[in-house]
C-alpha cells in the first residue's frame, strides 16, 4: 500500500488502486453493490454533529463515493453523496454539479435539491 505524508498509510490507497486495477482488468463490469461505498463512505463522511473533522477520512469519503458515481453512473443516489463528499471536502461547484445530476436522474429527489438551495450561489 503506499504511504501517505510522513510514512503514515493512506487512508484509501489500497481501494482506489485495487479499484482500478480490477476496472482495468474487467471493463464493463459491476465491482461491488452500491451499498458498500454507500456505508463505508458514510463512516468516512460523517463524525459526531456533522461532517468528519479529519480531513483524511472526509477525503476517503470523497474517494469511495467518486468510485461509487463511477461503478453506478445513472443512480442518483451516488451523484447525491459525491456531492456532500465534495462539499464536505470545500469542492462547492463540484458539489452543485452532482446535486444537479442527482436531480437530473431523479427529479423528485428533495434531499438533493435541499442541498443545491442551500449552496452559495455559482462565481
Amino acid at each position: 500500500m503506499p504511504e501517505g505524508r510522513c510514512g503514515r498509510k493512506q487512508v484509501i490507497s489500497w481501494p482506489r488502486y485495487s479499484y482500478e486495477r480490477t476496472c482495468a482488468e474487467r471493463p464493463g463490469e459491476i465491482l461491488f453493490s452500491q451499498y458498500t461505498p454507500f456505508f463505508v463512505g458514510y463512516g468516512y463522511l460523517y463524525g459526531e454533529g456533522g461532517f468528519n473533522p479529519d480531513q483524511e477520512k472526509r477525503r476517503a469519503a470523497l474517494d469511495l463515493y467518486t468510485m461509487y458515481v463511477e461503478t453506478y453512473p445513472y443512480f442518483h443516489s451516488a451523484h447525491y453523496q459525491l456531492g456532500l463528499a465534495q462539499k464536505a471536502n470545500g469542492l462547492v461547484d463540484e458539489a452543485r454539479r452532482s446535486f444537479e445530476r442527482a436531480i437530473e436522474i431523479h427529479p423528485y429527489y428533495p434531499d438533493a435539491k435541499k442541498e443545491l438551495d442551500a449552496l452559495p450561489a455559482p462565481r
